[in-house]
């Protein structure tokens, strides 16, 4: 069965549930690739936070106030709260480095899921930003229907599990 990725909801209430669809071309990279490049390397050298603010405006488009005449729009500046929640993940980050999740409390659990807490706050403010939010670090339980038409059509009748879709896709096509 192919589920739901995340509960994407489009409206968000710290925008007026407008959304800014057009400002997510500000972001370069991925949320894997900043958590498994720019975060592994932050903790390895010990990054300031002033450093890891000008990944963040470069990579991400989300600026602080006083940068705020450079932001590819007003809606990525960044609110004194999501610069100290920013901060307050930074340093949870820094704090416990890759031993974090093991004395993760409920609270951060919460916040952050099982992943790296600069990483998602990041994610979070950018998805905010846009008026896009997420019920899930996840999957969720919703199955989400897959049509084919054409050759090999007849192999997608029925439910299955995403991994079986992409088995019979790369077989119908010849990938390997």
């Amino acid at each position: 069965m192919v589920f739901e990725t995340g509960g994407m909801s489009i409206g968000f209430a710290g925008t007026d549930y407008d959304t800014f669809f057009a400002n997510v071309s500000q972001q370069k990279i991925t949320y894997e690739e900043f958590g498994n490049k720019n975060v592994r390397d932050y903790k390895e050298n010990n990054t300031s936070f002033a450093n890891v603010l000008t990944d963040i405006r470069n990579l991400f488009g989300l600026v602080t106030a006083d940068r705020a005449s450079s932001a590819a729009h007003p809606s990525l500046v960044l609110t004194e709260y999501e610069l100290t929640t920013l901060r307050g993940a930074y340093e949870r980050t820094m704090l416990h480095g890759n031993a974090g999740k093991a004395i993760m409390t409920q609270a951060e659990y919460v916040l952050y899921g099982s992943y790296d807490p600069l990483t998602v706050t990041v994610t979070h403010i950018l998805n905010n930003k846009l008026g896009i939010g997420w019920t899930s670090y996840a999957h969720t339980g919703v199955p989400v229907p897959v049509f084919a038409k054409g050759a090999g059509a007849d192999l997608f009748a029925g439910n299955y599990h995403q991994e079986q879709i992409f088995n019979k896709l790369t077989a119908l096509t010849g990938v390997k």
